[in-house]
């Protein structure tokens, strides 16, 4: 068992539903779906909450300046606007065909500035088949280039996530037990490629390692895949945790560029060597050590086995965040998550 003390931790006022930022040390934004959000600064020091004035379905921070975007819960719009609440421009989805069902929900799904900031990518649904993919000027919102991208299951929910290269982000596109599949977005020097990656379907979105040249998945199987990029060359075999009732699910990042942590279903975290790709040993954070379940959430006290109330984490430039419920709630009513953020500066 490796034992970690957290560097620091913040006390949220709402739920880290979304938690985002980018590969470099940047501004982190966390928010909860009735609007309340958060923005740490980049050294983790300084909170600034704002409450929008709508349910949030996705948002981004610029990396650079003191800006927001974010797509509006109910109508689907999206906005931009400073850190005091001044509208810059708003950006209106594309309109969907009418013999699209009532079930896809319409509007912009995800928003995303590039890591240099320089461009905003959107995406909705444009019939039951396809989604519209938006590259935008930051600064005026102007549209660059705009392609319709595949979409195998009808009605998928859509993200944009960083993949450590500037000029590359991937897509994820996830329909629940029917599918997932992940697309290359590539800008160029007039607007962008896209590109279906035939090799990362039904897995969770690929988090890479700090030099950019492997990347982790884990499959439908519930097992950890390595593969080099961009030749997209499988390394070794896939990873079984070994236990069907403790087995990897959706926190995944890289530690060095020799490990990685790996989250289960029971949401406890292990060391992956990803050279080997075995698994190492087990994470005890400090005060979230695994524990019998019950402790944790005594609703559950007849349970066996081992668990924490670490719900997900995820790294963020140098630092890898890991969010819990504070006020042991069971429904959606007070909700209110804790960051704990760990280095890993100076790890090799």
């Amino acid at each position: 068992m490796m034992y970690l003390k957290p560097d620091g931790q913040i006390d949220l006022k709402h739920r880290a539903y979304f938690l985002r930022g980018a590969p470099h040390r940047t501004p982190v934004i966390a928010a909860a779906e009735d609007g309340q959000l958060s923005m740490l600064s980049p050294d983790l020091k300084n909170v600034q909450m704002r409450r929008l004035s709508s349910k949030v379905r996705a948002a981004s921070l610029h990396p650079s300046d003191q800006r927001l975007a974010w797509v509006d819960g109910k109508a689907g719009s999206l906005t931009v606007q400073d850190f005091h609440g001044s509208r810059l421009l708003e950006i209106a989805p594309p309109e969907v065909q009418e013999t699209v069902p009532v079930w896809i929900q319409r509007g912009f799904d995800d928003c995303f500035y590039s890591e240099d900031g320089r461009f905003l990518w959107t995406i909705a649904p444009l019939n039951s088949e396809d989604v519209l993919v938006q590259l935008h000027e930051a600064e005026s919102g102007a549209t660059i280039e705009t392609a319709p991208v595949k979409d195998p299951f009808g009605g998928s929910s859509c993200s944009f996530h960083p993949t450590a290269r500037p000029d590359l982000t991937s897509l994820w596109l996830a329909a629940g037990q029917d599918g997932q599949q992940v697309y290359w977005l590539k800008r160029t020097r007039s607007g962008f490629s896209c590109t279906r990656e035939a090799k990362l379907r039904n897995t969770i979105p690929p988090v890479f390692s700090p030099n950019g040249k492997q990347l982790l998945v884990v499959n439908d199987h519930n097992a950890i895949c390595k593969f080099q990029f961009p030749a997209m060359q499988q390394v070794r075999s896939p990873l079984e945790s070994g236990d069907e009732d403790n087995q990897f699910a959706e926190s995944l990042c890289y530690l060095t560029e020799r490990q990685a942590l790996a989250g289960t279903n029971e949401q406890r975290i292990f060391i992956v060597d990803t050279v080997q790709m075995k698994v190492e040993e087990e994470v005890a954070l400090e005060g979230h050590e695994p524990r019998p379940i019950g402790q944790y959430y005594p609703r559950l006290a007849k349970d066996k086995g081992l668990g924490t109330d670490i719900s997900h984490f995820l790294r963020l430039g140098d630092v890898i965040l890991f969010a819990y419920r504070r006020d042991r709630g069971t429904g959606l009513a007070g909700w209110k998550d804790t960051l704990l953020w760990l280095s890993v500066k100076g790890r090799v």
